[in-house]
């Protein structure tokens, strides 16, 4: 029976094996990320995404070891999603393949609207980092008037 790497210390209410990224793009993702209960770090736009993310479960493994889960906060389309001032699709996955194939993560929650509509794309992500990925094929965090 495989164990997942969640644990909860209920003295400080964090998760630990979970690392929550987003970049600087959206106020309204800033303003959830205040009140996260978990590791978080919001993406400087001077490195591309993909790299600069490889660079943070890095740092992160070697000050707290395990990352199970990758929780990405960002806005998103069908079959991609935006971090700092680009759009992360299936060709930029591609371009990041051995980056990817190194983040060792059990899951990868993509906190955006409609990225799970292209499943090709949800597919592509799992077979590059050998994850499970969830994503939603529809709005995240709206209300039945779009706000």
């Amino acid at each position: 029976m495989q164990l997942s790497c969640f644990a909860v210390d209920s003295a400080n209410a964090r998760m630990s094996g979970h690392l929550l990224i987003s970049g600087r793009s959206c106020d309204q993702i800033q303003a959830l990320l205040v009140g996260a209960k978990l590791p978080s770090l919001v993406l400087a736009a001077k490195r591309s995404p993909l790299q600069a993310i490889h660079a943070a479960l890095t740092q992160q493994r070697q000050r707290s070891g395990s990352i199970c889960t990758l929780h990405l906060m960002a806005h998103g389309r069908p079959g991609s999603f935006r971090m700092g001032d680009q759009w992360i699709d299936a060709e930029a996955l591609k371009a990041h393949a051995s980056e990817l194939a190194q983040w060792d993560l059990e899951t990868i929650a993509l906190w955006s609207c409609h990225v799970g509509a292209n499943a090709d794309f949800v597919a592509l992500l799992e077979e590059l980092t050998g994850a499970r990925v969830l994503a939603s094929a529809d709005w995240l965090g709206r209300d039945e008037i779009n706000e």
